[in-house]
This record gives structure tokens, C-alpha cells and sequence, in this order.
């Protein structure tokens, strides 16, 4: 604010039009559409003498946080997320289940199985000391993984012919695949699903 001047125009250096007001207590506010540097200069008068006052602003790009991550893993497996965010210098990863990290390239390793929402918050810190940031955020599930539990009638020695009973207990929803080696049949391993 100004004392004595009846008369304020603002230039705010980006090509918009003269601001002019006769109020000198009430703030005003800009909006930049464009990054860059831009000059504003204040013009006050009261009808016998005029001042001006300028002040050097630069506005920043936005930070433009994003990225991506497969949207299931199984518990114990890494998560890499791909950051794709653009012009930011630092960065903040918070995982879901209260642990945080930091840097463009994290990963992390879930240890209960879960829906986990993931958030990047990516800011940049201009040479001002201004902050400009954003947020992305991203859903991931967890798996617990399957028992892995065998039984069978292998124990022991057997004669041939022997026939093979084997199950796997607790299998709910899981797919159930096994590899039966018998070199008499084929040097490779057999897949019965």
C-alpha cells in the first residue's frame, strides 16, 4: 500500500492490461498463465509528483509429478516404480503403510499383503526459496503368497511300477502347476497343470 497517491497503475510485465485503481490499501493479485521473467513496475501519482517502484519475478514451470507401477505385486516382491515427472528436484514416495522415501528411483518391499495407495510428491525449490509441487497417485495390490505346502506317497523307497500321489493343501484360489521329472519318460521336466 501507498500513502498520498490517488492514482496506482500496474504493469505486470506479461503483456496483460494496466491495472488502475484509486485504492491504495487493498492488495492486488496476478495470475501468470506463462513461465519466464517478468518485470512489474508500479506507477503512483497524487497530481503534483509521481513515483514508480519495480520488482524482478520469475515464474517457474509447473512440476508435473507422475508415474507408474504395475498394479500387482506378491508380498516380498521389490517395487520399482517408473517416475515420469518433469522439471522437479526433489521427491517424496509415501507407500501406504506408514514408511516414506525419498529420490527419483525408489523402491520399496510391502511386508503384509494389501491394497496400498502410493504417492509421489514432487516439488522443485527455486533459487528464491519458492516451492512449486504436485502429486501423483497410484494403487497397488499385494498378494500373499501361496502355501507352498507338499504332500505326497514318495517316502521311502518304492518299486516300479509306482504311481505318484501328490496334493498341495490350502490351495483356495490359487493355479497349481507341477513339474514331474522322470528321465525314463524324457530328459526334461513335465508340466501338469
Amino acid at each position: 500500500s501507498t500513502l498520498g497517491a490517488t492514482r496506482i497503475e500496474r504493469n505486470f510485465g506479461d503483456g496483460s492490461p494496466l491495472f488502475i485503481t484509486t485504492d491504495t490499501l487493498t492488495p492486488v493479485s496476478h495470475t501468470y498463465q506463462t513461465p519466464g521473467n517478468y518485470q512489474v513496475v508500479v506507477n503512483m501519482t497524487n497530481g503534483c509528483s509521481d513515483t514508480s517502484a519495480t520488482v524482478d519475478i520469475t515464474v517457474f514451470p509447473p512440476v508435473e509429478a507422475a508415474f507408474s507401477v504395475s498394479p500387482i505385486y506378491c508380498m516380498g516382491d521389490t517395487v520399482r516404480p517408473v517416475n515420469q515427472t518433469g522439471s522437479a528436484t526433489t521427491y517424496e514416495w509415501f507407500w501406504g503403510d506408514g514408511r516414506v522415501s525419498s529420490g527419483a528411483t525408489p523402491v520399496h518391499v510391502f511386508s503384509t499383503s494389501g491394497t496400498y495407495v502410493i504417492i509421489l510428491r514432487a516439488s522443485r525449490v527455486g533459487a528464491s526459496g519458492s516451492v512449486c509441487i504436485d502429486t501423483a497417485v497410484r494403487t497397488c495390490i499385494i498378494l500373499q503368497k501361496p502355501d507352498v505346502t507338499l504332500q505326497s506317497n514318495a517316502a521311502g523307497l518304492h518299486c516300479a511300477p509306482f504311481t505318484l500321489t501328490a496334493s498341495a493343501p490350502g490351495k483356495i484360489n490359487e493355479q497349481v502347476s507341477w513339474l514331474v521329472l522322470d528321465a525314463a519318460v524324457s530328459a526334461k521336466p513335465i508340466l501338469v497343470s
